[in-house]
C-alpha cells in the first residue's frame, strides 16, 4: 500500500513577540522593511503582541506580497500621528481605513511598492473616527494600482479588470473632490455611489470618457493602457505631486510585472 506523503502545514500567523522571531523571518524582498517595522512598533510599551499573517507568514509570498500584521494594544488605539512616529523610513503614504472587527485599521504604502495592512486590536475602547478627506481617494486609487500590477504579475488579469471599475470609481471620486464636491468615503463605493457622483459632476457633453476612463479594456495590453490613462488623469487632479503617486507610476511604468519582463 503506498504511504501518503505528509503535507506541510504553513501557520496562518507567525507571532513576531516572541524572542528571534523577527531575525527567523525568511529572505523575501519585504523582510528587511518587517524587520524594521517590526523592531520599531515592539519596542513600544503599549504593543503586547504583534502577528504576521498573510502570504509571508505561510511561506508563499512574491515580490508583489503585501504585508499583513495584526497589532494588539494594552491602551485605547492610537492616532495616525502617533503611529507615523514609528514607521521606518521610506513611507510614501498612510491612511486610516475602517474594517470590521478591529479597534483601527492602517494601510501605509512604503518604496518599491510594498504595503503594509495593519490591524489594531486594543484592550481598552475609544478607537479615532476615520473621516474622509480629498487626499483618501488618491490614496486609495494608487493602493489599487499596486495590487493591480500584482495581479497582472501572477496572470490574474480577469480579476484585475474587475477592479478597473473601482479604479474608475476612485477617479471619479477625485475629480469631484477637486471640483470641491463631497464624493463621502471611499471605501462606501458603489454603483449608486458613482451614479450620484455622475449626477454631480454634471460632465460636459464634450468629455471624452473613452480617452479619461481606458475603455475598452478586453486584454492584458487595453488593461495596461487603460491603468495608464487613469493615472495620467489622478496625477492631473493632486495639487501637486505626491510622493505615493509618483513612485506608482515610476512602478508602473517599467512593465517589469508584464511577461517576458525581468525585473528591473
Amino acid at each position: 500500500m503506498a504511504r501518503r506523503r505528509a503535507e506541510v502545514v504553513r501557520p496562518a500567523r507567525i507571532p513576531l513577540h516572541v524572542a528571534a522571531a523577527l531575525e527567523q523571518l525568511t529572505a523575501a524582498p519585504q523582510a528587511a522593511l518587517l524587520r524594521s517595522l517590526g523592531r520599531q512598533l515592539l519596542a513600544h510599551a503599549d504593543v503586547t503582541e504583534l502577528w504576521l499573517r498573510g502570504s509571508l507568514a505561510r511561506g508563499d509570498a512574491d515580490r508583489f506580497s503585501d504585508v499583513d500584521l495584526d497589532m494588539h494594544l494594552s491602551s485605547p488605539p492610537w492616532p495616525a500621528s502617533a503611529l507615523r512616529r514609528l514607521l521606518p523610513s521610506g513611507l510614501l503614504s498612510m491612511r486610516e481605513a475602517a474594517r470590521a472587527g478591529v479597534a483601527s485599521a492602517f494601510e501605509a504604502v512604503f518604496e518599491g511598492g510594498v504595503i503594509v495592512d495593519l490591524d489594531v486590536y486594543a484592550e481598552r475602547p475609544g478607537a479615532p473616527v476615520v473621516k474622509p478627506d480629498a487626499a483618501r481617494w488618491s490614496h486609495r486609487y494608487w493602493v489599487s494600482v499596486l495590487k493591480a500590477r500584482k495581479l497582472v504579475a501572477r496572470d490574474q488579469l480577469t480579476v484585475a479588470q474587475l477592479g478597473l471599475g473601482y479604479q474608475r470609481g476612485l477617479v471619479l471620486g477625485a475629480m469631484a473632490q477637486h471640483a470641491g464636491i463631497d464624493a463621502g468615503d471611499p471605501q462606501a463605493l458603489n454603483i449608486y455611489a458613482l451614479g450620484a457622483l455622475l449626477g454631480k459632476l454634471a460632465p460636459p457633453a464634450a468629455t471624452d470618457w473613452a480617452a479619461v476612463m481606458g475603455w475598452p479594456s478586453r486584454n492584458r495590453d487595453e488593461f495596461v493602457a487603460a491603468i495608464d490613462r487613469l493615472n495620467s488623469a489622478m496625477a492631473a487632479l493632486e495639487p501637486s505631486a505626491s510622493p505615493l503617486g509618483a513612485a506608482v507610476r515610476t512602478l508602473w511604468a517599467k512593465r517589469d510585472y508584464l511577461p517576458g519582463h525581468a525585473p528591473q
